[in-house]
């Protein structure tokens, strides 16, 4: 009756993998336990630690793993966040840098299992104890960007203002804009203009950047009809402004 039932007998397979599990599944396992109990496996191997260096997001830097640098010096931009994980028994490992520039806190334990600065300068981090690393760091600064007038402004004959310029910056422009404000000193006040104006706001509009591509380093042109504002046909001073991820300014009149 039961070959007619299960005549591929697969009850006898059942059987076999149920005893291969418990020979492979329990045997070897209880190995593994005693070696871990032993002192010898990777849970008890004594005091470690794991850092990361996170780039400020805006420069386009990969982040570094700390673990991975075996050069005794590293460069990396200002604003960079170094994280420390240290593993193991307390005090077994401890942290000690410079780089963040802000005096030594008293209260602060240097063996705090999980610790986080910004690089502010040029200094030195060192993990201190068993595997422990040391790093001297070389801040590269965030300079600020600059704008210049490429060219001499052009109008057309129905008001329309064109004038060139050109930006840098060493990771990115972020914005810019113009004011535009009336150059009283530079006024003929001949012909009904002796009296003194009545004051107005500056005219302030933004500069075009590059929707994509390198905003690192572009020209573009300023182009606006100001044909029906007060200050049109009058002397006016026109400085440009540009401004990186930091908020650095950048500036041209």
């Amino acid at each position: 009756v039961d070959d007619q039932r299960d005549p591929f007998a697969l009850r006898y397979s059942a059987l076999l993998v149920f005893v291969v599990a418990l020979l492979f599944g329990s045997i070897w396992r209880v190995g593994s336990v005693a070696t871990l109990a032993a002192g010898t496996g990777p849970i008890a191997s004594g005091p470690t630690w794991e850092g990361w260096v996170e780039s400020p997001r805006y420069t386009g830097r990969p982040t570094l793993y700390l673990n991975d640098i075996t050069s005794p010096s590293l460069e990396v931009a200002q604003g960079s966040v170094i994280t420390l994980r240290l593993y193991g028994e307390v005090g077994a490992l401890n942290v000690s840098e410079t780089v963040s520039g802000t005096p030594i806190d008293p209260a602060q334990d240097a063996s705090e299992l999980s610790q986080e600065f910004v690089v502010n300068q040029n200094g030195i981090l060192e993990i201190e104890g068993v595997g422990g690393q040391s790093w001297i760091f070389d801040v590269v600064p965030d300079a600020p960007p600059t704008i210049a007038i490429a060219g001499e402004a052009e109008a057309t004959a129905l008001g329309e203002i064109t004038l060139p310029f050109r930006a840098m910056d060493d990771y990115g422009v972020e914005l810019g804009f113009a004011r535009i404000e009336l150059d009283l000193g530079a006024v003929d006040r001949r012909y009904g203009l002796e009296l003194a104006p009545d004051p107005r706001e500056a005219i302030i509009v933004p500069l075009p950047t590059p929707i994509t591509g390198d905003r690192r380093e572009f020209a573009e042109n300023l182009i606006d009809d100001f044909s029906q504002h007060a200050f049109s046909n009058l002397p006016v001073v026109v400085t440009l402004n540009v401004q990186d991820a930091v908020e650095q300014d950048g500036q041209a009149a």
